[in-house]
């Protein structure tokens, strides 16, 4: 399914070209089979969306039956996805579960697993609707003859088949989309598609169609600064309160593979399935929407194709929903040497919450989640006067909130690191947060990005690196490292924490470290009552001054 367009076929020419007049050698230009194999899949999905979006909503508009079934999801979750939005994650959806299906036909018998062949041109099913239905069959049975991977294969509004409903045009073209799919798939062996296929699956979604699909999608380095800073312990139990497709929890996974294996992740040929599962049950995600939800599953499982995942912490819901201390069942059973049996989880006595929360505003959040905030934290929210007044051009986001309710989830110790918008440093709000911050929590670092991390304009973004600390002395004792990045290239992380690490040591000052690095190491008693932004911290004064005044156009304005 290649797209023939005037940019492939220009990339096309000069390859050819470049090999013909030995510009570039063969082997520099052949494709890893990760990515021959991420386009092949985006080829699926480029495809199939067109016939899913006819179905649903051939007039531009949900059918009827299916606006009801959107409107009533949107009224529990506070999210509407439009035609356009739903039609591609129902083929992403698709496509996962025929990969996993797959994926699985490994690992168990014919008996509790058929196999899954081109069914169109064996003459097993004569249209593409009959497909569907024979798919969908076929996944039922998974769930039922494995015990397991509910959260893979029922997936709600993003099911195809609902009842006696398919959601896909009629056409023998998707019949023959989905056979030269499973040839595809079928066409590596499971060794090949193992090694690969956690990268693949990492990769499959582009970070801009992340976006319109609703997500901001987390640059890996960051998610892995995070992981590495706020994971320290083999043992640690980690939260991502928004894990939206699972980047955080995924780097989760592999800092903990490291921690208990002693070895980097990116060497490790296999994880055996005992380490495999214990890392399962260490990692813990919330997300209020079903799409993400399957796509941390999802994302997860693939880590590991050749081990089952029995136990996937992930739960569909609103993160204010769920209190510290409270005991929820995820909503599928799983396989125990008892039998199948609900899985409970308990969200407490974190070791690590990490993640990257939403960027909404307070007016754009639904009526009971802005209730329910101010009904959790309204003595705190009025002590540090962070209530929005809309009406008096007070508009505080949600991820001030977000904070606010993960610490509850800490145990004392524990670390918080995330990545968040950077307006509050600008803010007279800000000013509050962060004594808020001080009052829980060591600051160990704040760290402004000066280039934009996700693509959207005005969307700048700074990570926040938290220890939970109940001895306010230690507090107000700790330094904290004011870190101003710009990076010209890719994050090197390793470099970023050492830094963290070496200037919370240093004495108090300011320090251009690079062009692309100058850090404040500033004691956190010391700005505790003051009442200034937290932007100026990133600064020193006399050298902005200096740098001002040696501009030769710079006039005082006494002397005009």
């Amino acid at each position: 399914r290649i797209r023939f367009t005037e940019d492939f076929f220009g990339e096309l020419l000069e390859t050819i070209t470049g090999i013909y007049t030995k510009k570039y050698r063969i082997e520099e230009k052949r494709q890893p089979i990760s990515l021959v194999l991420i386009e092949d899949f985006r080829g699926f999905v480029e495809t199939l969306t067109p016939f899913i979006l006819d179905a649903i909503a051939p007039r531009g508009a949900f059918r009827d039956e299916l606006a009801r079934i959107i409107e009533e999801y949107s009224r529990r979750r506070g999210y509407a996805p439009t035609p356009e939005q739903l039609a591609r994650e129902m083929a992403y959806v698709l496509l996962n579960k025929i990969l996993f299906y797959k994926v699985l036909e490994q690992h168990y018998p014919l008996e509790v697993l058929k196999p899954l062949k081109p069914l169109y041109e064996g003459g097993i099913v004569k249209s593409a609707h009959e497909y569907m239905r024979v798919l969908n069959k076929l996944f039922e049975d998974a769930v039922k003859n494995t015990g397991d991977f509910e959260a893979i294969f029922r997936t709600d509004i993003y099911d195809i088949v609902r009842g006696n409903v398919v959601y896909v045009v009629e056409s023998e073209e998707v019949a023959k989309l989905l056979d030269w799919l499973i040839r595809l798939i079928d066409a590596y062996t499971i060794e090949k598609l193992g090694d690969i296929i956690g990268r693949v699956y990492e990769d499959l979604i582009p970070a801009e169609e992340r976006h319109n699909l609703g997500e901001f999608y987390t640059p890996k380095p960051i998610a892995e600064l995070i992981a590495k800073w706020a994971i320290r312990s083999s043992s640690d139990k980690v939260l991502d309160p928004g894990c939206g497709s699972g980047t955080f929890l995924v780097e989760a996974y592999k800092r903990l593979f490291e921690l208990k294996m002693h070895k980097p992740f990116i060497e490790a040929s296999f994880v055996p399935e005992d380490v495999h599962e214990q890392i399962l049950r260490q990692l813990f995600g919330i997300d209020i929407n079903e799409f993400p939800v399957h796509l941390t599953s999802m994302n997860l499982a693939m880590i590991n194709p050749k081990a089952r995942s029995r136990v996937i912490q992930v739960i569909r819901e609103d993160f204010f929903n769920v209190v510290s201390g409270q005991s929820r069942l995820v909503p599928y059973a799983t396989a125990t040497p008892e039998g199948s049996k609900p899985l409970e989880i308990v969200f407490r006595d974190f070791d690590a919450v990490i993640g990257n929360p939403p960027y909404t505003r307070w007016t754009q959040l639904l009526e009971t989640t802005r209730d329910r905030i101010l009904n959790l934290y309204r003595d705190a929210l009025m002590k540090y006067d962070l209530i929005s007044q809309v009406s008096a051009g007070v508009e505080i986001q949600l991820y001030v909130y977000w904070i606010i309710h993960a610490t509850r989830f800490l145990k004392d110790g524990g670390r918080l690191g995330m990545i968040i918008s950077d307006s509050w440093l600008q803010a007279n709000y800000g000013i509050n947060f962060g004594r808020f911050l001080m009052d829980n929590y060591r600051v160990v670092a704040v760290i402004d990005i000066a280039t934009r991390v996700f693509p959207v304009p005005l969307i700048g973004a700074c990570i926040v690196l938290l220890d939970k600390e109940p001895d306010a002395k230690k507090r107000m004792e700790n330094n904290i490292v004011f870190m101003l990045l710009r990076p010209k290239e890719s994050l090197n992380v390793d470099q970023v924490l050492k830094l963290i690490e070496d200037y919370s040591r240093k004495e108090l000052g300011y320090y251009k470290v690079s062009d692309e690095v100058t850090i404040s190491v500033i004691k956190q008693g010391d700005i505790y009552n003051k009442n200034v932004k937290w932007i100026q911290y990133f600064f020193n004064p006399e050298q902005l001054l200096r740098a001002i005044t040696e501009k030769p156009l710079t006039r005082r304005l006494d002397d005009l």
